[in-house]
């Protein structure tokens, strides 16, 4: 059992995400946080993930035009 660093409540170890570097091998924060965190993140940065990848897509284009 751990406690959650972000909603607090205790949780069953398999309900977080692996971190080696952590004395318990297991992140801080929950996948249920976690993921509401990384999705607020993303929707926050939305436009430069989309930049991101329309560059990253143009360059896989041009690698493989024959394909």
């Amino acid at each position: 059992m751990k406690i959650c660093r972000v909603c607090k409540q205790t949780k069953t170890l398999d309900q977080f995400g692996v971190q080696p570097q952590n004395r318990d091998g297991r992140r801080g924060e929950c996948r249920d946080c976690k993921k509401r965190y990384d999705l607020a993140y993303h929707k926050k940065n939305a436009l430069h993930y989309k930049q991101y990848y329309v560059k990253r897509n143009a360059i896989y284009r041009s690698r493989h035009k024959d394909e």
